[in-house]
């Protein structure tokens, strides 16, 4: 390790949000003598490289007794130990350049990559390219390895949404090496020899079988260069890995299904549909877009809208090597199992025998290219699309897309249903309540079959030659304003916050407007005050009941049509409640900012609460609440901040409590309204190309005429302190796992203890993680946070360990942290921790919705938006001392509240 400073000038921070002109240049794609594809793209934007790695082949390749071998040595990578690099150093290090990104496997491919400022660029690559390639194998590193790829491998087995997607493959492949997902087999993860290991990587790991994508401020011909210098010496291997699998064309419907410990019932009903590259790819992507895209989509409509059949649907075309699924996934009660199944595939002969609305395409087709342009507004997101694309095709089909999709007409979509989505080819797996009656599907397939002949006597494949016409973005009127809003470019380096302009208007709403002129994307926040303290004494989860109910109907209209207008923009609107506040946000192409805009507002000050909406709402969230155990973590803190607290209200679920869901009435939802949205309480954020005068102006007109009101009392100084003596609370649950969390309360963000705890809970965060999770090698999931509250939050250590470890495990957790209270915190440590915030803290600002976000949340919290770059300064200011100061005063030995749920009691050590 190096131990050199990573972060070598505040330049690269200062930069690191704002934007430089847009410089993006031609792709180049280069395929060096041994193999390698190399695909690099300049984008002077931001001052940034990400770096994708691909390794072709996923699980796809894999033969029964190497089965998981792909996804295993994901993690082995990361452990490292290389030729130039010890082992776990890669990581470490990797932190502090910049961040890790990707780092997963799927079917097809094991993806690596990082994000670093362009300094770091030539430092990051070199290291990565030695710890991809020059790994040192051994059986040690394999055993502490298997142990973490076990816990992953047992975490799947208790969610239920994992063995429906488990049972799904296993129906639809019967043949192809995809019907055992990435995660593999288990005799394969307990048993491969390491003779196993070293060949599956000596051949496998080779420059042929990989594609390297580099994107951002770089120099293509120095780069290239570079890479060429770094990866020339390595020499290429086995042409292909194929077993010749061809999964036969599938006749006759399929049916499986699982129980599980679960509340809900979920179904995925999937259907087998051509690779990536088939030119019928982009019609299935417009057809599950028409489905289920938003809240207008017509799954939505048939199964939430008119009858409230289910809690969730989605539908997606996955695009693989060899030949993919289309799948409709639900969530629902299992006696709304057969109604809703039944509409759905009625929905389904609909579309096929009848071309779908223009309106319903163009709407598909403009929600898709925005997620597209919203996905790659990062460069490591670019960076992996071009890898991907190029794996599948070529990287330059990344940016035809476009075209290809403007080419599906109405009749592509109706023809890809009827070939592709007919009975006789469908695959429905389920998982049900363990104590629930079996599932019965015949009539429900026999209706199916005869509402599909039936579709296809009627249907003529070559009616309706009607082409697309284009529509307008929105049947809102236009907010005044240039169509550029003519921001002026920023000059020079500059930070976040002098950038940003700052408005408190008169009834006490405030605005932040930051312009990025050359960013094609406007990220917007609405922050509304109060959250749990907010709640009446016996309404849990009210806050959170408001804002499920704010987007399902506002100024007059209904929640149809607003998801329809978003769509229509290309916009993606998201409500949601914490502790402290409601967020609503909006992310959304520059040209359709205005209307989004006010949208946004809409749903803030106007909501409608709709009778009938709020009653589905409250349905979802028993659903919900009801169905916790089937997420394990999240159940654990419920129970945990239960157990933590005493005074404040983050004691209580911020999803309430089916006894309160049912007492919560309209007049508590409209008096919590009353209450909190006031200017106040209100927060408004807006950041990307956009004129501040115009935003200014729309902000007074919508945010300015709310009433005063009184803010929300937050008390910081409503802290509860650790308790006199450790609690220890278990909950016995028969899972593969014990989940248990170990912490304490703490502070607010706003208490001058915060920072320096933080550094301190950051030194804890790398030591158990590496501990536990590779030295160890005993948890998949070992996590020491601390929670960012108004009110006073909380510190602690979040893990998943198999039962017959628990005791011990848990039991050197305390151990660990009292020793870590008792003894002077290394500089070196604490140095290592700072730079990973202050990376993270920059890195994690790199679209314009992250941004707005920060800038609100800072705002709400009384820091002020020049805490954005405060923040940083603050961090490396901190102290060993101080941060030990701040870990003993919080972190007190012998005082922690443990909470596990599992079967913690069955084995002792």
């Amino acid at each position: 390790m190096t131990g050199q400073s990573v972060i070598r000038s505040a330049l690269w921070v200062a930069l690191l949000a704002s934007s430089f002109t847009a410089t993006r240049a031609e792709i180049l794609v280069q395929t060096l003598p041994n193999g390698l594809t190399v695909i690099l793209e300049e984008d002077h934007s931001r001052p940034i490289v990400s770096g994708a790695l691909v390794v072709k082949g996923g699980s796809r390749t894999e033969t029964p007794d190497l089965s998981g071998l792909s996804h295993y040595y994901e993690h082995l990578i990361f452990r490292g130990g290389s030729r130039e690099q010890e082992e776990l150093e890669f990581r470490r290090v990797m932190q502090q350049l910049g961040e890790e990104s990707g780092g997963y496997t799927s079917d097809d491919y094991t993806n690596y990559g990082f994000t670093v400022p362009s300094e770091n660029l030539d430092e990051a690559l070199r290291r990565s390219t030695d710890a991809w390639m020059g790994l040192d194998l051994t059986q040690e590193k394999v055993d502490k390895e298997r142990r973490v790829v076990m816990e992953e491998y047992n975490q799947g087995q208790d969610r239920p949404d994992y063995r429906l997607y488990y049972a799904m493959l296993e129906s639809v492949f019967q043949v192809h090496p995809y019907r055992v997902s990435p995660i593999g087999r288990r005799e394969v993860i307990e048993g491969a020899s390491l003779e196993t290991f070293r060949t599956f990587y000596e051949e496998r790991y080779v420059p042929n079988h990989m594609i390297l994508a580099l994107v951002g401020d770089l120099r293509v011909e120095d780069t290239l260069a570079r890479v060429r210098e770094l990866w020339g010496g390595f020499t290429p291997g086995r042409a292909a890995f194929e077993q010749g699998l061809i999964e036969p064309e599938q006749r006759e419907f399929r049916f499986r299904q699982e129980t599980l410990n679960t509340a809900q019932a979920r179904a995925t009903l999937a259907f087998p549909i051509p690779p990536a590259n088939h030119p019928d790819l982009p019609a299935l992507e417009l057809l599950a877009a028409i489905l289920a895209n938003d809240d207008g989509a017509r799954l939505w409509q048939v199964l939430k809208v008119r009858e409230d059949l289910v809690r969730s649907v989605s539908a997606y075309a996955d695009r693989r090597v060899d030949p993919g699924l289309f799948a409709i996934d639900l969530e629902m009660d299992l006696e709304d199992a057969g109604t809703a199944l039944d509409k759905a595939v009625t929905a389904l002969a609909d579309l096929a025998g009848n071309p779908p609305l223009v309106e319903e395409v163009n709407r598909a087709r403009t929600a898709l290219l925005a997620a597209r342009t919203m996905q790659q507004q990062t460069p490591f997101r670019r960076a992996e699309a071009l890898a991907v694309g190029q794996m599948l095709g070529t990287a330059h089909d990344v940016d035809r897309y476009p075209a290809l999709l403007a080419a599906v007409t109405r009749q592509d979509v109706a023809r890809v249903a009827r070939i592709y989505l007919a009975p006789e080819r469908g695959n429905l797996a389920l998982v049900r309540p363990t104590e629930s009656e079996p599932f019965d599907p015949t009539t429900w397939l026999a209706d199916w079959v005869e509402e599909w002949r039936e579709m296809e006597t009627r249907a003529d494949g070559s009616a309706g030659a009607a082409s697309l016409v284009p529509q307008p973005a929105s049947m809102l009127p236009v907010v005044s304003g240039s169509a550029s809003d003519g921001a002026d470019a920023a000059t020079g380096p500059t930070l976040i916050a002098p950038t940003a302009l700052r408005r408190v208007l008169p009834n006490g709403a405030r605005l932040v407007v930051r312009p990025d002129p050359n960013s094609g994307v406007v990220g917007a926040v609405v922050l509304i005050r109060g959250g749990q303290w907010a709640e009446p004494e016996g309404k849990d989860g009210l806050a959170n009941f408001v804002a499920n109910l704010l987007d399902k109907g506002a100024a007059g209209r209904r929640q149809t049509e607003i998801a329809q207008m978003l769509a229509d923009l290309g916009a993606d609107l998201e409500v949601s409640a914490s502790a402290d506040y409601i967020s609503i946000t909006v992310e959304t192409p520059a040209g359709a900012h205005r209307n989004a805009l006010e949208i946004l507002a809409d749903v803030a000050v106007a909501p409608t609460l709709p009778p009938e909406e709020r009653e589905k709402v409250r349905e979802d969230l028993r659903a919900q609440i009801a169905g916790l155990s089937d997420r394990p973590f999240d159940a654990l803190n419920r129970e945990f901040y239960d157990r933590l607290y005493r005074k404040s209200p983050y004691r209580k679920p911020l999803l309430g409590t089916e006894e309160s869901m049912t007492g919560i009435a309209e007049s508590d939802l409209r008096e919590f309204l009353a209450r909190t949205v006031v200017g106040a309480n209100v927060v408004v954020s807006v950041s990307g190309p956009v004129d501040p005068a115009a935003i200014e102006s729309w902000a007074q007109g919508r945010f300015g005429r709310l009433p005063a009101g009184k803010a929300i009392a937050i008390d910081a100084r409503v802290i509860d302190g650790a308790p006199k003596e450790a609690v220890e609370v278990t909950i016995e649950r028969d899972s593969e796992q014990v989940v248990y969390n170990t912490g304490w309360p703490t502070v607010s963000v706003t208490d001058p203890d915060y920072i320096p705890l933080r550094t301190a809970v950051g030194v804890l965060g790398d030591r158990f993680f590496f501990k536990y999770v590779y030295d160890k090698g005993v948890a998949y999931r070992s996590w020491f946070y601390q929670t960012e509250r108004l009110g006073a939050g909380s510190a602690q250590n979040e893990m998943g360990v198999s039962p017959s470890i628990y005791r011990q495990i848990s039991t050197e957790v305390v151990e660990d942290l009292a020793r870590f209270t008792a003894e002077p915190i290394p500089a070196e440590e604490l140095s290592a921790a700072q730079r990973k915030l202050i990376s993270r803290h920059y890195l994690g600002l790199q679209t314009n919705l992250a941004l707005a976000q920060r800038l609100a949340f800072y705002e709400l919290s009384g820091l002020g938006i020049e805490e954005i770059d405060r923040y940083p300064v603050e961090v490396r200011e901190v102290t060993p001392e101080e941060a030990g100061a701040a870990a003993r005063k919080y972190l007190p030995e012998g005082r922690s509240t443990r909470v596990a749920i599992g079967k913690a009691s069955d084995h002792q050590p």
